[in-house]
């Protein structure tokens, strides 16, 4: 089912979190709320703070955004940019474009010069034309493969059949890059994964792997990794307003629960960003 969310597949999320020290943190996170002033959820290493990624964009980010910033920020970066190598002029599909990697997604593309078109449900049409989306396309009436071909770039957020639907409109040597489809040797080789988890990591992979070998479409699964040049230049964007952060709420730790909640309903834009002192 196509969510306009970045949120949950399974009983584990990825949940960006800040406190009164501004840490920023992007954790696994149980269905059960953690108590608050878990060292479990305590980040020791300064480079990731809040207050760094407010220095590099010459304080104009408050924590809250900034705490939003990691994970879309460079989930969207590595894709775009060092994957795709998106070039001006190109065409990009952005799936879930109202959800919090899409939000940054469709800025990210359309300062590169890319024609971005994204899905997203009908009543967050306008909301994502609102981010300079060239093209909106209603998944709720709409299927986006009869509306959209020959793109040079698909960023997959969502996995499914909306994955391989993806490689058929995608241009000959055109990239299919996902954050939620199947990850494959490629994945396990830049993880570092010991030799079983890289045999499964190859097999799990092989379907996919066939499709974008069928199609003539080169395909990436990626994790987000940190890197703190990457994040500086994404401050400064920010900083000189070409991308503007996206938070669709900010709630206590306390209130994780109701917010696992919330995200999963797929009402969520932007991200959700949880305090870890309330």
């Amino acid at each position: 089912m196509h969510r306009d969310l970045d949120c949950f597949r399974s009983p584990t999320t990825i949940v960006d979190w800040t406190s009164a020290e501004s840490p920023v943190n992007t954790r696994r996170l149980g269905t059960n709320p953690p108590k608050t002033g878990s060292d479990r959820f305590r980040i020791r290493s300064k480079r990731w703070r809040v207050s760094n990624l407010q220095a590099d964009s010459g304080e104009h980010l408050v924590a809250n955004e900034a705490a939003g910033l990691r994970l879309v920020g460079l989930t969207s970066w590595q894709a775009l940019v060092d994957t795709a190598k998106l070039k001006p002029r190109q065409r990009i599909l952005i799936h879930a474009g109202s959800g919090g990697i899409g939000t940054f997604a469709i800025q990210l593309a359309k300062h590169i010069g890319a024609e971005v078109w994204t899905t997203t449900s009908g009543k967050n049409l306008e909301f994502v034309k609102s981010l300079d989306a060239d093209h909106a396309i209603n998944y709720q009436n709409e299927d986006f493969e009869k509306r959209v071909n020959n793109v040079d770039v698909v960023f997959d957020t969502l996995g499914g059949a909306s994955l391989d639907k993806s490689f058929s409109i995608t241009r000959p040597n055109g990239w299919v890059v996902s954050i939620a489809g199947s990850p494959d040797f490629r994945a396990a080789k830049e993880m570092d994964l010991d030799i079983m988890r890289s045999l499964l990591s190859r097999v799990v992979g092989l379907r996919v792997n066939s499709k974008a070998r069928s199609a003539g479409v080169n395909y990436r699964f990626i994790f987000m990794k940190p890197v703190s040049e990457e994040l500086a230049q994404i401050a400064t964007l920010v900083a000189k307003g070409v991308i503007k952060p996206v938070v669709d709420r900010i709630v206590p730790i306390s209130e994780c629960q109701s917010a696992i909640e919330y995200c999963a309903s797929g009402r969520a834009r932007g991200k959700i960003i949880i305090r870890m002192i309330d």
